[in-house]
């Protein structure tokens, strides 16, 4: 049975959508997740599963609104998908310190046309690349200081995203057995 990781968007930031990792696991194996473990406090859980990524989206964001309250959008990967994810590093060259080396994980690939749209001189200094269900972006000066934000992605591409630094994808690759 393959790993995956489910990501979780918009949790334990500045006092919003607060969920104790512990807790979170409890609830994920007591809903039939498998080998749960969680990676920071931003939403990262790892687990074992069929290959079904949307159905366990589901599960895992209905798990979460019945315990937690909260409606909480949820991402899957299976570790082939990682694994891509890190080969490609379409901006490596770019980058100088990975914290500010993101990818931004899309719900469904990207429009051509909508991408299009996403004018990289009005983001300068920040640089991006969309690839399939990711979005790559190097923010030399910091993800603070950029106007290219998860939300703003949203809205042009019309999917639902969440974003990690370099540092977490592969470290969630390796914690993954890649």
């Amino acid at each position: 049975m393959p790993r995956m990781v489910a990501l979780l968007r918009a949790v334990n930031l500045g006092g919003t959508n607060k969920l104790p990792m512990a807790d979170l696991r409890r609830v994920l194996e007591d809903g039939g997740l498998r080998h749960v473990e969680t990676y920071l406090q931003s939403g990262n859980v790892l687990f074992d599963g069929d290959p079904a990524s949307e159905e366990h989206a589901r599960r895992i964001e209905s798990l979460i609104a019945q315990s937690f309250g909260h409606e909480i959008p949820v991402l899957v990967r299976e570790r082939a998908d990682l694994a891509r994810i890190v080969a490609a590093n379409p901006l490596g060259k770019l980058v100088e310190n990975p914290s500010r080396y993101t990818v931004v994980f899309l719900s469904a690939p990207a429009d051509a046309e909508l991408a299009k749209q996403l004018d990289p001189s009005i983001y300068q200094p920040d640089v991006f690349a969309v690839e399939g269900r990711e979005m790559y972006i190097w923010y030399p000066n910091g993800i603070h200081e950029s106007k290219l934000t998860v939300s703003l992605i949203e809205r042009r591409l019309k999917v639902t995203a969440t974003a990690r630094n370099w540092n977490t994808v592969t470290k969630l690759l390796e914690k993954l057995g890649g």
